[in-house]
């Protein structure tokens, strides 16, 4: 049986590869069911070889995904048939979003009770109600928009989960509405004493109490931001260290880089979007 901690890595590393990994096949071995609940559509992989109860990670795609790129672009399909778990892929649309991105920055969105959140957990309940689970090992992983929703998620309902795994996320209401979620994006602003006590207070415990940590993150500023979510609080190393550590710069990156497809486009729909809101 794999550790919790191990089983949290191997899911968050492979959202790094979502690019390279995208055009590959899966080989996992079991069924996708579909379904809908409340308008909210998802899908849940099921290993064929599955026996008795079974962990369950919940991930939430990225903007301009669908739930079958996160799934072929992350492999988790293949890494669940290969270690035994179920993996549920809540759905976002352009009816929700244009871009297809979870609105995390949104208030609504951010409690246990209302909007998005509210939906996504009435699914894992769902599967709960149709699938052995073991509740005790239910895991939120997500990228980029994704990983900001897995952190609301965390923190408004820190007793629903054993695990977070975020890559390119951010901490918890690190900014509100367009403009505030493009400069939290930037990592700019961050203020990680606030984002922790906001995070505690919206689940009504410290999240670091119980719950597993895996960030990915690239720039310094961000990595003291992610406290905010529930960090254990020790120093950080040595700047040396720091720098032998810090991910590559075509690892993850919070907003496209020049070069990519829409690179400009995006950008400019962000910020007009940004000024519409000021006004």
């Amino acid at each position: 049986m794999y550790s919790l901690v191990t089983i949290i890595a191997i899911v968050t590393l492979t959202m790094f590869f979502a690019r390279e990994a995208a055009s590959q096949r899966t080989s996992s071995d079991g069924t996708v069911e579909r379904g809908t609940l409340a308008r909210r559509e998802y899908q849940v992989f099921v290993p064929t070889a599955l026996e008795g109860a079974a962990p369950l990670v919940v991930a939430l795609h990225g903007c301009w995904q669908t739930a079958e790129d996160f799934a072929r672009g992350t492999r988790l399909n293949a890494a669940a048939a290969q270690r035994g778990f179920l993996v549920v892929y809540p759905i976002q649309t352009r009816a929700d979003n244009p871009s297809r991105c979870w609105n995390w920055f949104e208030p609504r969105h951010q409690s246990r009770t209302s909007g998005e959140t509210a939906e996504i957990l009435g699914i894992v309940d769902e599967v709960k109600s149709r699938h052995a689970v073991r509740s005790d090992r239910v895991i939120v992983v997500g990228f980029s928009a994704g990983g900001f929703m897995a952190v609301n998620l965390a923190c408004a309902s820190p007793d629903t989960w054993v695990g977070l795994g975020v890559a390119a996320g951010g901490p918890y209401r690190c900014g509100t509405g367009v403009a505030g979620g493009l400069t939290c994006m930037l990592g700019q602003r961050l203020d990680p004493e606030r984002s922790r006590q906001a995070c505690d207070a919206a689940g009504g415990r410290k999240l670091s109490s119980r719950v597993h940590l895996a960030w990915h993150v690239r720039y310094r500023r961000e990595r003291r931001g992610l406290r905010g979510a529930g960090d254990d609080g020790r120093e950080d190393p040595p700047r040396a260290t720091r720098r032998a550590e810090r991910p590559r710069r075509r690892d993850v990156d919070p907003l496209p880089r020049s070069g990519r497809p829409g690179h400009h486009r995006k950008l400019a729909r962000i910020r007009n979007a940004a000024r519409m809101e000021r006004r």
